[in-house]
């Protein structure tokens, strides 16, 4: 059989005493997952740096930094695009499509600004066609629903963008 509580609930303390719970409690039961995988790295880390003294170095950790640098960049940009409510699951593939082009660019001996600057536009294109689109395949759906010819439907849209701004 199951209890009701009616009214407010009082929530017991570690030590077993009545009250509020402290902040480390409430965050420690909240983020249980989080800290058992903090403390999983940890101990890994704690466990390697034993059997290699070149671990915890400075050099190493720059090194790994870095390495996951244009991760962390992508990583944020998705974040920005799903924090807006959005969705875009080219982003993976635009990334490494840009990053083979500017890997032969340079194999095929061009400058390396010259291979950035190439491979920068490849992203920006390839991100600008799956953009469009995204777009027209959200138009088209909400074109079908209004009972609407969807090349109608997307002109009217992108004058009216147009003449909004």
């Amino acid at each position: 059989m199951t209890d009701v509580i009616i009214g407010p609930s009082t929530t017991k303390r570690a030590d077993g005493g009545p009250g509020r719970a402290t902040l480390a409690e409430r965050l420690t039961r909240l983020y249980r997952t989080e800290i058992a995988i903090a403390a999983a790295i940890v101990a890994i880390l704690v466990t390697v740096s034993f059997w290699s003294p070149y671990v915890l170095t400075w050099g190493n950790l720059a090194n790994i930094a870095q390495a996951s640098a244009p991760l962390i960049l992508m990583s944020l940009g998705v974040f920005l695009v799903i924090a807006t409510s959005g969705i875009d699951l080219s982003v993976g593939s635009t990334f490494s499509l840009t990053g083979m082009i500017g890997g032969l660019l340079l194999s095929s001996g061009l400058p390396w600004p010259v291979a950035s600057l190439i491979s920068l536009g490849v992203g920006i294109g390839v991100g600008a066609v799956c953009s469009d689109v995204n777009y027209l395949c959200d138009r088209w759906k909400s074109c079908f629903r209004d009972h609407q010819w969807p090349l109608d439907c997307y002109c009217q849209s992108r004058f009216l963008a147009v003449e909004r701004r």
